[in-house]
């Protein structure tokens, strides 16, 4: 467990944890417009896959729980490198801002109450 009380690794932006960033990649892949296209791929890329690799063992009735495993492959892969893809194209989270040192001096320059200016020097 980290200090503040939170789970994970400590990414290097320090801010979230690396189970933040999977838990972010997942509700974007799970969006719906994400998942109805990345479901149509691995069903035509799974099928054309399954049909030129197991024709063959389709045909002669061949089934097995090996042949299961293969043709379960054939659809999930395809799933997760589309996915990938998906992943890879999205936008980047916008960068943190950080504080203006200065922003906490009044914008003509004088002090803010019971501060200092930037050199060090009182009025």
């Amino acid at each position: 467990m980290n200090p503040d009380g939170t789970r994970g690794v400590r990414t290097p932006t320090g801010g979230e944890t690396a189970l933040d960033g999977i838990a972010a990649a997942l509700a974007y892949c799970l969006r719906p417009a994400h998942l109805r296209s990345t479901v149509l791929v691995a069903l035509v890329v799974g099928t054309i896959l399954t049909l030129v690799n197991q024709s063959d063992a389709i045909f002669a009735g061949a089934m097995s729980l090996a042949f299961a495993a293969k043709v379960a492959a054939n659809y999930v892969i395809p799933f997760i490198v589309s996915n990938l893809g998906l992943l890879s194209g999205r936008p980047a989270p916008a960068p943190a801002v950080a504080p203006d040192p200065l922003s906490q001096f009044h914008g003509d320059g004088r002090e803010p109450p019971g501060g200092t200016q930037a050199s060090g020097r009182s009025r």
